[in-house]
């Protein structure tokens, strides 16, 4: 029986609590949730979001008959709040069959588990669930497929004979309005140690609609039916409730012909309207369970629909002259390695072990951080962004990313000011955003400099609006980023001309007068212009004025590099002592009301956004270390509401009532403009998340604990999903700041460049680091660390230690070897 990995941070979540919804499903594939119920929910694999989507009669379900006793059968859901529960994602015309009388989930990001519970079953049931996730792997990583594991338990003192199947109904040619195209077929497959059913539809290879799927087991003793009849969930039930074995039903059942009635109408309309477009499958496992021991079910479901439009579809605001033209279509990047569902289900089945001992590997070295609970919640569920259909890639491997996930899609264009947000992808998949960084730089910043902040050259017209200030500031400081974490030479090195263009853009159209503040308006992520200087996008050019000199040291470019250097030893006092009031940051601007969407004495949440960048990524502090700790706590001072019920908030609301959470913008010294800064009164997770962390690097771990804590007292799974943090669509990107609230815990430097790794953690501990060339757990204690390598390779010329060098040279391999300890 296969060792499952205990699942035991992650507080058991209850059926009633119906937001809950676990993704399953790979970087660029789609998803399919897993409810708090046990029930399959948002399908959401036809490259589109789709949340609250059922797929009708889909469901497992258990039949046990005890030696001697009756058998009892049961759909592996606990109830529904409700018939048609469509909002929870009921199964779907099967609503009334027996269920369990209650579950709970546990979630620990990749890993799912539902425990069922009923005391008029003979046996003990839960499943275990996940796709597999093995950084620094994408392509391991973005299987279009889950895996569904059911432990059976035998409780009592005789043989029970168990039987599960799970029922899938094909979605291929099913359209937006609900509607089927094409006819579907369910076929059996059988190879060498494994067997299934295979899902197509008759449409062509290329029709945006096209995809099959799979569902698969290795059980020796397996039993299916390979089509109902639509709308007759009744005959399958009927049979497994009776003997626990799956037979085809008569091929008559697909449209009795009375030949006197048929000579009455047009048989080929009889015809076409008696045969079903949709088709359901079922696919069953039988084993005996002996008396206290238990047994696995295991089984996998596939999907592939490879055809996605080759653009943002839906996102008519690229345009400028609001049309939308034929963009054709591309194939997703898993298209490219698996043929069909059933290649892709195969794939996973057989080399489920290597996978899931990978994943297992990755999820104990996570989960078994020196971390607050509430910290490893956020920092994992920011991964299940990753592999929302918030973010896909393209045919040949390329990473785009919309806004969030919402109808059609959600704002696309991987906008820059909001992907800059955005660490988990570059801590666990670094090639996925290098190649992000070529779109940027090589696609779509202009010869002058000026980036385009939303992504649309690959898709074939260019989106022709102005920079974006904080997005193009921030995309420099990511370029040293996916650099630094790489030391790939030739890759800054075909990126750097471009670059260089994009600062001296910056820095010619925002700052008039040369002394490295940006007195232009500067458009944010706010969607508004800020006029005169500023702190959010002042301290990111501080940023990225670090990262420049820097970049341009290594490569020799000595013009740039001088002009960079002098320009930040003026900027830096020269913002600190325009903008700072003594507490914090403050917009520079002569009259707030003049015009709309100011912030001017107001504490904004974002203002240390490009200090987080330089904490993040070894540029150090780029402002005076008091002041500092003293913005970072009064935005946490001024902004953190511990109870929203007495907070006015007009616009959107993303936490309210008894709920707390952190204000984008305070006025407490007063002068809150008349029409303040767009979204002010909003809170947003993603910047919770990176204000708690720079908490985190200012020595206020309680702040930053409280902080965090107060975001995921909000995510819970009873009013929002643990696993969906939503801002202008679900799964949002500026969520996956979260994974820098691991680094600033554990104070972790990669640099490959140097070739060193430091750690200068809050507390002694274990916490899970990751490199661009392997993975592990880093175990302190005092002056002594023990470096465990779980993937690949590690080579490093000085490991570091609260400052202090520990060792080196060192070259670690995974497997190779006990971990090696090292004492300063």
């Amino acid at each position: 029986m296969t060792r499952t990995p205990r699942l035991s941070v992650a507080a058991p979540i209850p059926a009633t609590f119906a937001r809950a919804a676990f993704p399953l499903g790979g970087i660029g594939t789609g998803n399919v949730s897993l409810g708090a119920r046990g029930e399959l929910r948002d399908w959401e694999i036809q490259n589109r979001s789709n949340k609250g989507g059922v797929n009708p009669c889909t469901f497992f379900a258990i039949s046990a008959r005890p030696d001697g006793s009756d058998r009892i059968t049961r759909v592996l859901e606990a109830w529904p709040a409700g018939p048609r529960d469509w909002a929870q994602g009921t199964a779907g015309e099967a609503e009334g069959l027996p269920r369990f009388a209650s579950a709970t989930l546990r979630g620990e990001y990749p890993f799912a588990q539902v425990d069922f519970d009923d005391d008029s079953v003979p046996v003990r049931v839960s499943l275990f669930a996940f796709t597999p996730l093995v950084p620094l792997e994408p392509d391991d990583s973005g299987i279009p497929a889950a895996v569904f594991r059911y432990t059976v338990e035998n409780p009592g003192t005789v043989p029970v004979s168990v039987s599960i199947a799970g029922s899938l109904t094909h979605r291929g040619g099913l359209e937006r309005s609900g509607s089927y195209r094409g006819r579907q077929s369910v076929e059996w497959r059988e190879e060498p140690g494994l067997r299934g059913l295979a899902f197509d539809v008759d449409l062509a290879a290329t029709d945006p609609e096209y995809g099959t799927m799979s569902l698969l087991t290795s059980a020796s003793d397996a039993s299916a039916i390979p089509g109902w009849v639509e709308g007759r969930a009744g005959d399958f039930w009927a049979e497994f409730a009776a003997t626990g074995r799956l037979r085809p039903l008569p091929p008559a059942e697909f449209g009795r012909e009375d030949p006197a009635w048929l000579e009455s109408v047009d048989q080929d309309l009889w015809r076409e309207l008696l045969t079903p477009k949709r088709r359901t499958g079922s696919l069953a496992a039988t084993q005996v369970v002996p008396p206290g021991e238990a047994r696995e079910f295991e089984f996998v479901l596939a999907w592939h629909f490879p055809n996605r439009v080759n653009g943002w579809d839906g996102d008519v605001l690229f345009f400028e002259d609001g049309a939308q033209p034929e963009l054709g279509m591309t194939r997703n990047h898993y298209a490219t390695r698996w043929p069909d569902a059933w290649t892709a289900g195969v794939y996973l089945l057989r080399d489920r072990e290597r996978l899931e001992r990978a994943t297992s590997a990755f999820h104990a070295a996570l989960f078994g951080s020196t971390l607050d609970p509430a910290v490893l919640q956020a920092v994992s569920a920011s991964i299940a962004t990753a592999r929302s259909t918030t973010c896909f890639r393209v045919e040949d491997g390329t990473f785009f990313g919309w806004e969030g996930s919402d109808g059609d899609g959600g704002w696309g264009g991987s906008c820059t000011h909001v992907w800059s947000y955005a660490q988990t992808l570059a801590w666990l998949f670094p090639g996925l955003e290098r190649g992000a960084r070529r779109v940027e730089f090589l696609d779509e910043t202009e010869p002058d400099g000026r980036q385009r902040f939303r992504a649309n050259s690959r898709f074939g017209r260019p989106f022709d609006w102005p920079g974006a200030a904080d997005g193009q500031l921030a995309t420099i400081v990511r370029l040293h980023r996916e650099w630094r974490f790489s030391g790939d030479d030739a890759f800054l090195r075909e990126l750097w001309p471009a670059a260089r263009a994009s600062l001296d853009y910056a820095l010619r159209t925002w700052d008039s007068d040369g002394d490295g503040l940006l007195e232009a308006f500067t458009h944010n992520t706010y969607d508004i212009e800020f006029a005169g200087p500023e702190p959010l996008t002042g301290i990111l050019l501080l940023a990225a004025l670090r990262a420049a000199t820097r970049m341009a040291a290594h490569l020799g470019d000595e013009d740039a590099r001088a002009r960079y250097a002098a320009l930040t030893g003026t900027a830096e006092p020269a913002l600190d002592a325009r903008l700072f009031n003594g507490e914090y940051y403050v917009q520079d601007v002569a009259d707030v009301d003049e015009r709309q969407n100011q912030v001017g004495t107001g504490v904004l949440s974002d203002q240390l956004l490009g200090q987080w960048h330089a904490h993040l990524n070894g540029l150090g502090d780029l402002l005076p270390r008091e002041h500092l700790r003293s913005a970072v706590h009064a935005v946490y001072s001024h902004n953190f509401r511990a109870d929203l019920r007495a907070h006015p908030n007009a616009n959107r609301a993303f936490a309210f009532g008894d709920e707390g959470g952190l204000l984008l913008a305070s006025w407490p010294r007063g002068g809150r403009p008349r029409f303040p800064m767009r979204y002010s009164d909003e809170v947003w997770s993603g910047v919770e998340h990176h204000v708690a962390a720079e908490l985190v690097y200012a020595g206020f771990v309680e702040e930053a604990l409280t902080l965090v804590r107060t975001t995921r007292a909000r995510h819970t799974g009873e009013t929002r999903s643990p696993w969906d943090e939503v801002e202008a669509g679900h799964h949002y990107a500026r969520s996956m700041s979260a994974w820098s609230l691991l680094l600033a815990f554990s104070g972790v430097q990669y640099d490959a460049v140097a070739r060193t790794l430091g750690f200068d953690p809050v507390a002694d501990g274990t916490y899970f680091f990751s490199t661009g060339t392997g993975w592990g757990r880093a175990t302190i204690a005092d002056d002594s660390i023990e470096l465990a390598l779980d993937h690949g390779t590690l080579e490093l010329e000085s490991l570091e230690l609260r400052g202090r060098r520990v060792a080196g040279p060192l070259a670690l391999t995974a497997g190779r070897g006990p971990a090696q300890r090292m004492r300063s």
